[in-house]
């Protein structure tokens, strides 16, 4: 982590003289960036008379120099504060578009491209410049209900939308299920890191699906139970997780051949905004139930319908596991999380469970911008 600290000075209260202290910390860039120390500019002395009305503390503050804040954040605070002084930030009710001009509109703030206002942090819940505490603008955004903590309301989980059927996109089955058609599979190492290779991608598995290749969509169900919820799990960030589950038998009449999958329950998050290059991160584990699992994680663009595959697992168990991807382009974006089962042991019993938990949009912030403009009380 580059940690660097400048400081400002001010009459922030009678006869005494008080520093704002200013923080930009860089938490997982590369080791290139993190060498390089960002200079600040446009401070300038403010006088303050305590329990007055709040007046603006360097309101032109700049960054250069230090190129890339993804996962970082920027902080202010006073030295020597008490719980009476209050920091804070201008805020306006609706975020500017105009480029590169920062908002700050209630907790997010944004930042215009010319066309839309992209959210690229949010203040901290904890650091946020009320009774004496430090103001921290964070520059990742965990999305609504990101760990599955808040209230389920009859039955309805916040900023998710569930759907317990059978996932069977009849005319896109190739689309949404790439890997799962029916084709040779070849794989090398060893339990339990086995490297399945298919035409064009790989995966790491517990199991070596050589000699049954892909699975395929389509099949015909017998009977088939699909579940989902919020469940109690020790090791998700919150204690909490989303789960997908199903359970049943393939139809033998109509099944030719062994080693089929079908998919279901799917998950899909609310929709946000985000910038091109912005990351994305989540938990998530996987583990059969009535055959092998087989889950399929997408990126979808609410406007044109465009799918990124964040990633594809098919195996026996996997634990708690980080995915990573990065956002192609601007736009509204959801997550989709499909889970599904193969066939593995040929019996025609599948089932399998999805749990998801730690949905995560980092935003690629950049210096040489103007900060958000702050505020003292006190």
């Amino acid at each position: 982590m580059a940690r660097i600290t400048t400081s400002i000075l001010g009459f922030f209260k009678p006869l005494q003289l008080a520093t704002l202290i200013f923080t930009v910390a860089v938490l997982s860039a590369p080791t290139s960036v993190q060498a390089q120390t960002p200079s600040f500019s446009s401070f300038g002395n403010v006088s303050y008379i305590e329990r007055q009305n709040s007046v603006l503390v360097a309101p032109n503050i700049t960054v250069s120099g230090g190129v890339n804040y993804s996962d970082g954040y920027v902080e202010f605070e006073i030295g020597s504060a008490q719980s009476s002084d209050q920091l804070g930030f201008s805020t306006v009710s609706q975020a500017s578009i105009v480029n590169n001009a920062i908002s700050v509109v209630g907790s997010g703030v944004f930042r215009g491209n010319g066309t839309a206002a992209i959210q690229i942090g949010s203040v901290d819940g904890i650091s946020n410049g009320v009774n004496g505490q430090k103001l921290r603008v964070n520059f990742s955004s965990p999305l609504t209900n990101a760990q599955f903590t808040e209230p389920v309301v009859n039955g309805l989980i916040p900023g998710w939308t569930l759907d317990n059927n059978r996932f069977y996109p009849t005319n896109a089955l190739a689309t949404w299920f790439p890997y799962t058609q029916g084709q040779a599979i070849s794989t090398s190492g060893s339990t339990p890191n086995f490297t399945n290779t298919g035409t064009g991608y790989s995966f790491i598995s517990d199991m070596n699906y050589a000699s049954k290749g892909e699975g395929r969509a389509n099949v015909t169900l017998n009977s088939m139970t699909f579940r989902s919820g919020v469940v109690n799990d020790p090791q998700a960030i919150g204690g909490k997780a989303l789960n997908l589950n199903s359970y049943g038998q393939l139809s033998i009449p109509a099944y030719v051949l062994p080693y089929g999958s079908f998919f279901g329950p799917v998950a899909t998050s609310a929709p946000f905004t985000a910038r091109q290059n912005d990351l994305l991160s989540l938990n998530w584990r996987a583990s059969g139930s009535g055959d092998d699992y087989e889950v399929y994680a997408y990126l979808r663009n609410t406007s044109s319908g465009a799918l990124t595959l964040l990633f594809y697992s098919r195996g026996n168990v996997r634990g708690w596991s980080t995915a990573t991807g990065t956002i192609p382009a601007d736009g509204t974006y959801e997550f989709i999380f499909i889970n599904g089962s193969f066939d593995a042991t040929g019996g025609l019993v599948l089932g399998g469970d999805f749990y998801i938990d730690n949905t995560v949009k980092t935003s690629i912030v950049d210096d040489e911008k103007q900060c958000p403009t702050a505020y003292t009380d006190g």
